[in-house]
């Protein structure tokens, strides 16, 4: 039945609040994690950013993207209960980039930063960032906050499926 008829039929049974967010959602695959419309994965295995951006999409979805504080509270909740378990844990790839354009952060999905969450006191001196340390940070990592990292890289990542219509 498609989309369109389940929300015709929603309409005529009266049933308004569930037409007015008709959507159709799957459950999560196992391993994944269910927040909202979106489903998360955390990989064990540690790759490049293009690489782990290859491996989410090959699972069906893509590296997380954090479009809202609320989306951003729960993955940094969900990363931190993660990061507490791993020796080696201390930097997490998510979607972001500025590969293109410096300085133009857009999501893998192609929508550019509406929200941001950047982590303030680095390693390297710089009070906030993105601050791009020598011209070679354009991915974006979580560590305890947004963080850009240098691509190439190796770390663990977060992928995210949209499993809503």
């Amino acid at each position: 039945m498609s989309k369109i008829c389940i929300c015709l039929l929603c309409i005529i049974l009266g049933l308004s609040h569930a037409a007015n967010n008709c959507s159709l959602c799957q459950e999560c695959p196992p391993g994944w994690t269910r927040n909202g419309k979106s489903c998360y994965f955390f990989s064990i295995s540690k790759e490049t950013w293009i690489r782990a951006k290859g491996a989410c999409e090959n699972m069906g979805g893509h590296l997380a993207t954090l479009a809202t504080v609320t989306e951003d509270a729960f993955v940094s909740s969900y990363l931190k209960s993660i990061q507490n378990h791993l020796s080696d844990g201390k930097y997490i790839w998510l979607g972001g980039h500025d590969l293109f354009s410096e300085g133009q952060w857009k999501w893998v999905t192609g929508e550019n930063f509406s929200y941001t969450n950047w982590r303030i006191g680095e390693e390297n001196g710089h009070e906030q960032n993105p601050d791009n340390f020598m011209g070679m940070e354009h991915c974006l990592d979580w560590s305890n906050g947004w963080n850009d990292n240098i691509c190439h890289h190796k770390h663990y990542f977060l992928c995210e499926n949209d499993i809503c219509e």
